[in-house]
Order: C-alpha cells, then sequence, then structure tokens
C-alpha cells in the first residue's frame, strides 16, 4: 500500500517553520540578490547616464546571482532540512560550480513546458508538473542528475500522483503570493499616498522594486515548498516500490 504524501497545511507549516527558524542564514544571501534591483531602481530614479549600459550590466548581475543563490538555497535548506552536517561558506563555492549543469536542466524545463503550452496549454501544465523537481534533482541527487536524466528522475517521482502533487506545489506557492500582493499594495499606498497610477512610469519602477525585493526575501520559503515535498516524494516512493516487492 502507498504511503500517502504530506498535507498541504503541513507543506506551509514545515516551509514556514524552517524559514523562520533560519532566517539568520538566508539574510546575507538575499541582501546580494536583491542589491542589483536596488542600484536598477536608483538609475532609472536619478536617471543615472549611461542608463541603458548600466541597466543591461546590472540586469547581467542579477541574473548571474539569481542561478548562484538559487542553487545555494536549495543545497542549504536541503540540507537543514534532512539535518545533515555542513559548512554553509563552503556551499556558496559548490553552488557557483554547479551553475552550468542547473542551467542546462532549467532550460530543458523551460523548453519542454513551452512546446506543450503551445501544443493545447494542457500539456504544458502537466509537464511543468512532472518536471518541477529536476533542477532540485540537479542539485541534490548525485545519481541521474544531469541533464534529461534529472527530467526523468523528476517523472518518476511524480508518477501516479500527479494530481496529489499539483495541489501541493500550488496552493503553498499561491497562499504566499496572495497574501506578498496584499503586501505590496498595501506598500504602494504608502509609498504613493494612496494615488497609485500605473501609467506614471516612476510608480511601476516602484511597484517592480518593491515586488522584486519582497519575493526575492521570501525565494528561501518558496525553496522550503519544493525540498519538503521533494523529499516526502521520495520517501514515500521508496515505501511504495518496497511494498511493490
Amino acid at each position: 500500500m502507498q504511503k500517502k504524501l504530506i498535507s498541504i497545511s503541513d507543506i506551509i507549516k514545515k516551509g514556514w517553520q524552517l524559514y523562520s527558524e533560519n532566517i539568520n542564514r538566508f539574510i546575507y544571501p538575499i541582501i546580494i540578490l536583491i542589491l542589483p534591483y536596488i542600484c536598477l531602481f536608483l538609475v532609472e530614479y536619478f536617471d543615472i547616464r549611461p542608463k541603458w549600459l548600466l541597466s543591461i550590466t546590472l540586469t547581467a548581475i542579477a541574473v548571474i546571482l539569481n542561478l548562484w543563490l538559487a542553487i545555494f538555497f536549495i543545497d542549504l535548506i536541503n540540507r537543514i532540512y534532512t539535518k545533515q552536517k555542513f559548512e554553509q561558506d563552503n556551499l556558496y563555492e559548490l553552488a557557483f560550480k554547479k551553475i552550468p549543469s542547473y542551467f542546462v536542466v532549467a532550460i530543458l524545463v523551460g523548453l519542454v513546458t513551452i512546446i506543450g503550452l503551445i501544443l493545447l496549454i494542457i500539456p504544458g501544465i502537466i509537464f511543468a508538473i512532472w518536471y518541477a523537481f529536476a533542477v532540485y534533482i540537479n542539485i541534490i541527487e548525485t545519481k541521474d542528475n544531469k541533464g534529461w536524466d534529472a527530467l526523468k528522475r523528476s517523472k518518476e517521482l511524480v508518477a501516479g500522483r500527479w494530481g496529489a502533487t499539483f495541489w501541493r506545489i500550488m496552493i503553498p506557492a499561491l497562499s504566499i503570493y496572495l497574501l506578498s500582493m496584499i503586501v505590496v499594495i498595501g506598500l504602494m499606498f504608502m509609498f504613493t499616498g494612496g494615488q497609485i497610477n500605473f501609467e506614471d512610469s516612476m510608480h511601476i519602477a516602484i511597484y517592480n522594486t518593491v515586488t522584486t525585493i519582497i519575493f526575492l526575501a521570501l525565494a528561501p520559503l518558496f525553496t522550503s515548498f519544493y525540498i519538503i515535498l521533494y523529499n516526502n516524494l521520495k520517501e514515500t516512493k521508496k515505501t511504495s516500490s518496497a511494498s511493490e516487492e
């Protein structure tokens, strides 16, 4: 008999607990992530020249930092959740070395999902859930963790449990997203004196910057949800396989 997956409420509860209890571990990388976006806002706000060159440079830096620290958060949070011993400073170097492999897997997942969406939309949604854990497998697992192997391994974990996995991915993420957007709108009212105007370029810049900062600050929380579900899928898959034997 296949063991039931962790409940949605437990994913949210455990994810928040992991995030709040380890916030001191996340603050430094979150600040690193946020800095390029603050600089982009300042370039826009003060109209610093050459604006286009500064914007391109800062955007490129932001992309590299996002790749690097996304890997770092996956590795760090998985080690915390699975109670492994580690030195956090060593994880920064390990994460940097894994960027090429991670990038390839992320591109493959993106391409497959986009092709599915172009075909009939529904296949794209199915593929997105099948391969949702490919980048996590790429970083965490040592076997079958590169390129197409990571995608196939992710599909194996989800197989037979697509619907249950879908809700366990969507509801925790959507609940935090909606709460975050309420905070964003509240801050926008405060910054604009209650006169939000999305035709005003400066209001748009403020909105984009505030939204980006909040979601980057919450990046470890979203990652925690995935790590908890990924480990649970792996554990219950082993239980299912053992019972079948």
